[in-house]
């Protein structure tokens, strides 16, 4: 993951974001398979262990939303040094994130497919607000980015929520590569690549 193929104006933007002495809070929306998870690794990957990245679990018909926590807990465990067993609610499985970030100068925090996070909570984004406006807002080095390829819920919850006014730094909405952007992947190799490969290559 040396490069990701045509997304340099957004790695731009946050590169810019890094230099700036207060947290900032970014979203990534776009289709499935488009690149937002790679974009945001890709940046977040030169802060090293203080890039921290939780996934939201695939929905499932009768997945609950205890059984997201549980998963946001999994995924912390393997980053922070957190000795909870159980989180009751998002208000405290945020605490507990903070808690382990408050002494860190720079960090890079991903919540990747935020919407089936917080789908199954009616006060999910409440609760992200709270963790932004309480805690994360005044650290002097934080990016805080949150992904997701259901756009519909990142606008009800986020862009277009009152809890979010004046607060996102920066929004990107991924498209498709043109194919002339993705014919460099395959540098002398690409006449040999059919266009249907090429479209699926830098994803």
């Amino acid at each position: 993951m040396d490069k990701v193929w045509g997304r340099e104006q957004e790695l731009e933007k946050l590169q810019m974001l890094q230099k700036k002495s207060k947290s900032s809070l970014v979203v990534i929306r776009g289709r499935r398979r488009i690149g937002k998870s790679t974009l945001a690794r890709h940046f977040g990957k030169k802060f090293g262990h203080h890039f921290i990245e939780i996934s939201g679990l695939a929905p499932t018909p009768k997945q609950t939303n205890q059984e997201q926590l549980d998963e946001f807990l999994y995924q912390l465990k393997k980053q922070l040094p957190t000795r909870r067993d159980k989180f009751s609610d998002w208000r405290e499985a945020f605490d507990e994130l903070y808690f382990h970030l408050k002494k860190r100068r720079r960090v890079v925090i991903l919540f990747d497919e935020v919407s089936w996070m917080g789908g199954l909570e009616p006060n999910f984004a409440g609760q992200l607000k709270n963790l932004w406006d309480l805690h994360l807002k005044d650290h002097p080095s934080l990016i805080f980015i949150l992904c997701g390829s259901v756009s519909t819920w990142i606008q009800e919850n986020i862009l277009n929520s009152t809890h979010f006014v004046g607060r996102v730094s920066a929004d990107f909405v991924l498209g498709e590569l043109p194919l002339r952007t993705v014919a460099k992947f395959w540098g002398p190799w690409d006449n040999k690549v059919s266009d249907l490969e090429s479209s699926d290559c830098c994803l």
